[in-house]
């Protein structure tokens, strides 16, 4: 059985995956948030995604828009739209490279924990020390509204400025 305390704690499990998984469609609504900036969306997809890793994306889309969105007037919405990609990212990483455990005993400790691997391992010498941590479902949820946030201030400002150039709007979200 591939990862049994996701078995225990499938509500947990199932918001769990989605956070890893929907991370990339948020970094895919910021491509299209630069290629609108840019005026050229298939270019904006392939730097975009050309950059490696999370960061040099993300700073690559700032690099890249923000003159254009502060020209057009959304500075500040593109400000809070990177701010909350960012956290996003953090969240997806304190969630990936991770080993998970279930402890299930009928007791208000019980739950799904989860240990960062890549933290624990991070001393050359001596012994690795594994910080569990607890991922309540109430601490799930709120993650998964704030990626649900994130996206709506992408698409915000993909129809902020595809307006302001008369570009084809995407659905537009009011923020």
């Amino acid at each position: 059985m591939i990862m049994p305390a996701f078995h225990e704690w499938p509500a947990e499990a199932a918001i769990i995956a989605r956070l890893l998984g929907g991370y990339g469609e948020l970094e895919f609504e910021l491509a299209l948030c630069m290629g609108y900036s840019i005026r050229d969306m298939r270019k904006g997809i392939r730097d975009f995604f050309a950059a490696r890793g999370e960061k040099a994306r993300i700073d690559l889309a700032k690099t890249e828009s923000t003159l254009p969105m502060r020209l057009t007037g959304i500075a500040d919405e593109f400000g809070r739209a990177l701010q909350a990609i960012r956290h996003c990212k953090d969240i997806r990483n304190s969630l990936s490279h991770c080993h998970w455990a279930s402890l299930k005993h009928s007791q208000p400790s019980d739950g799904l924990f989860y240990v960062n691997l890549e933290q624990s391992a991070t001393a050359s010498r001596g012994p690795i020390v594994y910080a569990w941590r607890q991922a309540p479902l109430a601490w799930l949820q709120d993650c998964e509204a704030y990626y649900r946030y994130t996206t709506d201030c992408l698409w915000h400002v993909q129809g902020r400025i595809a307006a302001q150039r008369g570009q084809p709007m995407p659905l537009s979200i009011i923020m």
